[in-house]
């Protein structure tokens, strides 16, 4: 309570110290534009001075700007003496954490490690994560730019089942399915930028595909069975709806899954999604 006191009491003394520095600012009528000796606009006309009474008090100006610069001042080492004996000071000195990027405190501090890190000069793309359901390379985010913001990981991906009941998401299952990986270095942040891709286009080209990924370096397979997995997950990110057709038959009818567009995607809290 003190220290928002502390804070309120400012508004009305820089009001002051700018009431009384226009009394300085104002004290001589010099401030005009001239344009080869022709003056072309005159801050400010003879009635405005009239008008507040502000004409020619550099004296009291000058007064009352140095007495309230006092008190700023005062209010100024009072911050200081609160900082230190309150032990706020703590969050203001920079530590070997303030400039952690967003994969450091995924991997070293929350365990998950299914995000991995490769150049660390954002080209190579495996270590994409969603920040707020939109893929960034996390070695270009500090964590204290994700805070209060929704962190996913490719951990964050098998939070229901699959085709088979399996727990994988169906972006998971194509990868495997269709040998979309070698090392598997680069794919979990392929995964993340594919399902990003059928949140948002649910039946995507092949070259929409490949601009998608162009951004994440795959140096094993070639992309041609990324590429495949991801048409493969489009085709089959589908769950089949039993239900009796209008003419009393009985039908399957391929109905989208249950998440929402990208956007609205449906959130399920899982390990691998983390508020910061």
């Amino acid at each position: 309570m003190a220290h928002r006191v502390r804070v309120w009491i400012n508004f009305p003394i820089l009001t002051l110290m700018i009431w009384s520095g226009l009394l300085i600012y104002w004290a001589n009528d010099v401030y005009e534009i001239r344009l080869w000796g022709v003056t072309l606009v005159k801050f400010f006309p003879a009635w405005f001075y009239r008008a507040l009474h502000v004409d020619h008090r550099l004296a009291e100006g000058m007064a009352w700007h140095f007495t309230f610069m006092w008190f700023f001042a005062l209010n100024g080492l009072l911050y200081i003496a609160y900082t230190v004996w309150s032990g706020e000071w703590r969050h203001l000195v920079p530590n070997r954490h303030t400039f952690q990027e967003a994969w450091q405190v995924v991997r070293d501090d929350l365990g998950l490690t299914g995000s991995h890190w490769g150049c660390d000069t954002s080209n190579c793309g495996a270590c994409v994560v969603w920040l707020d359901e939109t893929p960034v390379k996390s070695c270009t985010v500090l964590a204290v730019m994700a805070d209060g913001r929704r962190v996913t990981t490719v951990e964050g991906l098998a939070t229901r089942p699959g085709l088979n009941n399996t727990g994988l998401d169906p972006v998971q299952e194509a990868f495997a399915a269709c040998h979309g990986l070698q090392c598997g270095f680069c794919t979990p942040g392929m995964m993340m930028t594919a399902r990003w891709l059928l949140d948002s286009n649910p039946d995507p080209t092949e070259e929409e595909v490949r601009e998608a990924i162009s951004g994440q370096v795959c140096r094993c397979t070639g992309y041609e069975n990324i590429v495949k997995s991801v048409l493969w997950a489009a085709k089959h990110d589908r769950v089949p709806e039993h239900r009796v057709s209008e003419h009393g038959g009985d039908e399957d009818e391929p109905r989208l899954r249950a998440a929402s567009p990208q956007g609205g995607r449906a959130v399920h809290q899982g390990a691998g999604q983390v508020r910061r």
